[in-house]
């Protein structure tokens, strides 16, 4: 599928994540430069894109983390980035890539750079992962700004 899109290889042990866009599947990879990557179909072909790049993002850690979902029609991908393990989003508006520090956003803790998962809850959308100090983390989309949550204490009764 790499080759027959003309994509770049996927680094070793990198992190794979997909999701359906327009009834079509797009695939997310890391690439030896720690970039996004993605494998769209588009009905009778695969393309590849250095979204990352694309996007103006910060590469990815090494061995980090992928999630995707998507949010108003369009993929928004999830992952670590390279030198503040930050969660970082890359967001397809419809016509092009941008990318945010989600953790920075939100005023966040910065993650321990292992499992990393998205959802959408109530229309909007929701990444968690493990923080610093071993919490589970979620940031959450309210329409209009990210807010941080630590839902391992908000747990313990």
């Amino acid at each position: 599928m790499t080759a027959a899109a003309g994509g770049q290889p996927a680094v070793a042990e990198s992190a794979l994540t997909s999701t359906i866009d327009n009834g079509n599947p797009r695939v997310y990879y890391l690439g030896g430069n720690n970039d996004v990557y993605e494998l769209a179909w588009s009905g009778s072909n695969w393309n590849a894109s250095d979204v990352t790049k694309a996007a103006g993002g910060t590469p990815a850690g090494a061995g980090s983390a992928l999630t995707s979902t998507i949010y108003s029609g369009n993929p928004r991908v999830y992952y670590f980035g390279s030198h503040n393990n930050d969660v970082y989003e890359l967001a397809w508006s419809g016509n092009n890539w941008n990318a945010s520090d989600v953790t920075k956003a939100a005023g966040g803790l910065p993650a321990v750079t292992s499992a990393l998962t998205s959802t959408i809850y109530s229309g909007n959308l929701r990444v968690y992962y493990l923080g610093s100090n071993y919490h589970i983390y979620e940031l959450a989309w309210s329409g209009n700004n990210w807010s941080p949550r630590d839902v391992t204490a908000d747990s313990v009764k």
